[in-house]
């Protein structure tokens, strides 16, 4: 008896699982239509269907609201992927999280910034737009599809950002080249003589007098005086 009512039940199951497979929308699966929401998407670079690689990337979303209730814009999400397999995915792009409203009939343009880092060149980037209607049911619309194609940085030998180091080097360089020329660069100056002793100078070198000849004879006397005594003790 057990095993007949089990049965039974196992039946019944059975073909409401069917009959639901087969009529969608009854018994009180009801489907949620998918609110008229349009998508354009443009790249803001300056080469159309380009992006460029290790460097901040922007596009704009704009988003139309068709439909008669309020829709309510909730995140946008993006991927690279294989061109030739959309399947898989190269990169996960960071996502961007959005409380706008868009009222029936009005628009929204929603910015969307990222940052790829590849070692391709050419990829397939996905924008998909995620948002709700005014019962909460959520929504996923692709707005953007495309091949791009990956543009790399410009390479500088000289790093503009480091002209202040540069300087400081070039500051420390020319110090150490001053104090290493002034250490090691020969004799010193010698310092001016008195404009009255360098023309008593040259005039004793024209008159051939020796150095004492200028002295007054009252200060040489002594002198001699002490030379004459100093040659009598000898005696």
């Amino acid at each position: 008896m057990v095993a007949l009512r089990w049965l039974t039940q196992t039946a019944l199951a059975s073909v409401a699982t069917m009959f639901l497979a087969a009529c969608p929308g009854t018994l009180g699966d009801e489907q949620v239509a998918t609110p008229n929401l349009s998508l354009a998407t443009s790249l803001t670079s300056k080469i159309a269907s380009t992006i460029h690689n290790g460097e901040k990337n922007s596009l704009v979303v704009n988003a139309k609201n068709n439909d008669d209730q309020v829709l309510l814009i909730e995140r946008i999400r993006a991927y690279l992927v294989d061109p030739e397999d959309h399947e898989r995915v190269i990169r996960t792009l960071e996502p961007a999280r959005f409380t706008t409203k868009v009222h029936a009939t009005g628009e929204a343009n929603l910015a969307y910034r990222f940052v790829p880092y590849l070692d391709h060149e050419r990829v397939t980037l996905i924008v998909n737009v995620e948002f709700a209607d005014k019962a909460g049911n959520k929504f996923s619309k692709t707005a953007y599809k495309e091949t791009v194609s990956i543009v790399e940085p410009p390479t500088f030998g000289f790093d503009p950002q480091l002209w202040s180091i540069y300087l400081m080097f070039g500051v420390v360089a020319l110090g150490l080249g001053y104090w290493a020329a002034d250490l090691f660069g020969g004799s010193k100056p010698q310092k001016p003589k008195n404009p009255a002793l360098a023309a008593l100078d040259d005039a004793r070198g024209v008159s051939g007098e020796s150095a004492d000849d200028w002295v007054p004879s009252h200060h040489q006397a002594p002198l001699t005086k002490k030379t004459k005594s100093a040659k009598k003790k000898s005696s």
